[in-house]
């Protein structure tokens, strides 16, 4: 288990965020101070590392240790914003990320097209520290052991199963599948919250306003035919989803607060899973029993 770092004293961590620019290489540093940010016009090279987890899976069996991964940008034209971490608390980690987006947002505000890409956003090592500071929660789960050639096997029957769906299923399968992947590798819960939402408007909603309503018809006419759908939808909490994506939408919500963590969890479970037996309908494969624990 990785230390709790809430509870330790320990001096500043620095924050960067990088972006390649499209003006020309400064001749030299220029550096704009604003508060607890600066802005660092830079022509490079840069290094820096930064610490990461490492897991490890077996048969059944699961580790995961700290690593670190070295970065180095050749010469070139750079805007480095860097801030500094004062304590490992949802307000700092609110504070940092809003921070950070508003100074990049003020750039592109007054030049359009100066920020051409983001190259990194995190925690980056110092002489002083080593640390991992996650905009989420970092899982590790052991898993029963498979073999590639079942591995294999399975998904060619999948794919080759998927390649005969008519072209209007599998327009639509491929728009949620993209936004499910954003949602799979998010690491801020909210933005998990909100890329797993947005499969089921897409799917089984399509594009209209009543996506509990849609998602619970279409789970009780496939899968629990001995329900009514208001049921399935109030099993799942689907309508108390629908709540809570428009305070995220609405009220600007940026992360979750301890105080909401446990029930924001368990709606992020169940939301992740119903996407996951939704798209399998979609793409006529089989629905799985994802959703079973919530159901009964």
């Amino acid at each position: 288990m990785l230390p709790d770092l809430e509870k330790r004293e320990r001096s500043p961590v620095p924050y960067i965020a990088i972006h390649r620019t499209t003006m020309a290489p400064p001749k030299e540093e220029l550096v704009v101070n604003a508060g607890d940010i600066s802005l660092t016009l830079t022509s490079g090279p840069l290094s820096f590392s930064y610490s990461v987890p490492m897991k490890r899976f077996g048969a059944g069996v699961a580790s995961m240790t700290l690593g670190e991964r070295q970065i180095s940008l050749p010469s070139g034209s750079y805007v480095k914003i860097d801030t500094l971490i004062r304590s490992f608390t949802d307000s700092e980690r609110e504070r940092v990320a809003l921070a950070i987006a508003e100074a990049a947002s003020l750039i592109t505000l007054r030049y359009p097209h100066l920020l051409e890409n983001k190259l990194f956003e995190g925690v980056v090592n110092s002489k002083n520290s080593a640390v991992v500071w996650s905009e989420g929660p970092m899982t590790l789960t052991a898993s029963p052991s498979i073999t590639p050639e079942i591995v294999a096997g399975t998904l060619q029957n999948d794919f080759s199963h998927v390649q005969k769906l008519d072209e209007s299923d599998r327009t639509r399968l491929q728009l949620a599948t993209r936004w499910f992947r954003r949602g799979c590798e998010a690491v801020n819960q909210v933005d998990k919250f909100l890329f797993f939402w947005t499969v089921l408007e897409i799917y089984p909603a399509k594009g209209t306003t009543h996506v509990a309503r849609e998602t619970a018809n279409l789970l009780q006419q496939k899968i629990y035919k001995n329900m009514n759908s208001s049921d399935v939808k109030n099993k799942l909490g689907l309508g108390h989803m629908h709540s809570m994506r428009g305070k995220i939408v609405h009220a600007g919500q940026a992360f979750v607060e301890d105080a909401e963590w446990g029930i924001f969890e368990q709606r992020l479970e169940k939301l992740r899973a119903t996407t996951t037996v939704c798209l399998r309908l979609l793409g006529g494969l089989p629905p799985g029993d994802d959703l079973e624990r919530f159901i009964k």
